[in-house]
């Protein structure tokens, strides 16, 4: 870890949002990352990445 970064929770700096699945907007080409527990748990590995801002679909699509 870099000398100069502080050590936050996942809380601090994003918000949890449970909703519908990604499967449906998934994109080898796409510009967003999606970070769920294989992400996690892989340290970056293995991931799926959306075109799609993720946040702003689950918002149009869940309320």
């Amino acid at each position: 870890m870099k000398s100069n970064w502080k050590i936050k929770t996942v809380g601090e700096i994003c918000e949890f949002i449970n909703g519908k699945g990604h499967e449906k907007i998934i994109d080898e080409n796409g510009k967003y990352i999606v970070v769920n527990s294989k992400f996690v748990s892989s340290n970056g590995k293995i991931y799926k990445k959306v075109t799609l801002n993720y946040y702003h679909y689950l918002k149009m699509t869940l309320y």
